[in-house]
């Protein structure tokens, strides 16, 4: 069975600008892949290694029931299903910090 906590990774500067402006239409990628990427508790290690090598980065749970509700679990990177949420902004509130990376 899936873990079905979904999580979202941000560089420093990401979670500065999210965190000053209490929403967001995303990262530049989510931007420019018209959703908000996310990903698995087992799966945050491998994007982690893969897209912030030597990087910064705050992880936060999504927490809101509706959003988790939304997601569209989708073939990805090396056909591996990640979770997509399809939403034009994301707001803090239905974030928690669960873990800082260094």
């Amino acid at each position: 069975m899936r873990d079905e906590r979904v999580f979202k990774i941000l560089t420093e500067n990401e979670w500065d600008k999210f965190q000053k402006e209490k929403e967001s239409a995303g990262t530049e990628l989510d931007i420019k892949d018209g959703f908000i990427h996310l990903c698995s508790r087992e799966q945050a290690i491998g994007v982690i290694d893969r897209y912030f090598k030597d990087m910064n980065v705050i992880t936060l749970e999504l927490t809101n029931q509706d959003l988790l509700d939304a997601i569209r679990w989708e073939s990805s990177t090396n056909n591996e299903y990640f979770p997509h949420l399809y939403v034009e902004r994301i707001y803090l509130h239905d974030f928690q910090i669960c873990h800082i990376h260094s």
